[in-house]
């Protein structure tokens, strides 16, 4: 499917979507006029020649008539995010980006047991320098 402008004139190949959306629209193609029925007579072959010598005569329609009619074109627009939209996105990925309670929690206890754990290097260390000297 094309996508054009807001205006629909330019054809757009790779709009940036962090700065605007997409949406469905149509672009106008072509005005058609009204057309009237376009019909002919067909003379038909009678078995009975005697009633009508000249044969039956049929109408056909060639063409049914039609109102006057737009054509469109499904396309995409591209519309740009106004102030606050971007600003309501901006607030919507902060909140994505931040980490749950059970995240933080998570991060606390893993950095209390590599704490914990260097303290204990620590103590031994120091027990070993402790031991050495006496």
């Amino acid at each position: 499917m094309k996508i054009y402008d807001e205006a629909l004139k330019n054809e757009l190949t790779n709009p940036d979507l962090t700065k605007g959306k997409l949406v469905d629209a149509q672009k106008f193609v072509a005005h058609h006029e009204a057309t009237e029925e376009v019909w002919h007579y067909e003379v038909m072959q009678s078995t009975i020649t005697e009633a009508c010598p000249e044969g039956l005569r049929l109408a056909v329609t060639d063409e049914p008539a039609h109102d006057a009619w737009d054509e469109y074109e499904p396309v995409q627009k591209y519309v740009l995010y106004t102030e606050e939209e971007l600003a309501e996105i901006a607030k919507k990925q902060e909140e994505a980006n931040k980490p749950t309670t059970e995240q933080r929690l998570d991060s606390i206890e893993k950095r209390a047991d590599a704490l914990e754990s260097a303290n204990d290097d620590i103590i031994l260390m120091m027990a070993d320098l402790i031991g050495g000297e006496g």
